[in-house]
């Protein structure tokens, strides 16, 4: 599961569910179905250095994150697959040479 907060304080989950990605909002409680028929979703969290972190991400190593990347798996009822990967560099965790990219 991928947690954060927003501006705002709110806490927003996404996690995988029986087979459907979930968000999760609180407050207020609002719980909404993205997808259905996912089969994968993986998080990877990396350091500056590009290294993979040992996932859950302990306290410690939190503010070491410079790079998540996503990575969702649908599939239909044929077997057939789609994958979609993305990449982000939250703002205030990048290092300052991130800055100008």
């Amino acid at each position: 599961q991928f947690v954060f907060f927003d501006v705002s304080n709110v806490q927003i989950t996404y996690q995988l569910s029986g087979g459907a990605l979930v968000r999760n909002i609180i407050p207020p409680s609002v719980t909404d179905e993205l997808a259905d028929n996912v089969a994968v979703l993986n998080i990877t969290y990396f350091n500056e250095a590009g290294s993979a972190l040992a996932t859950p991400v302990s306290a410690a190593l939190r503010p070491t994150i410079r790079r998540i990347e996503f990575e969702i798996r649908l599939t239909d009822g044929s077997g057939q697959a789609v994958t979609a990967q993305t990449i982000i560099r939250p703002r205030n965790l990048r290092h300052e040479s991130y800055m100008f990219f």
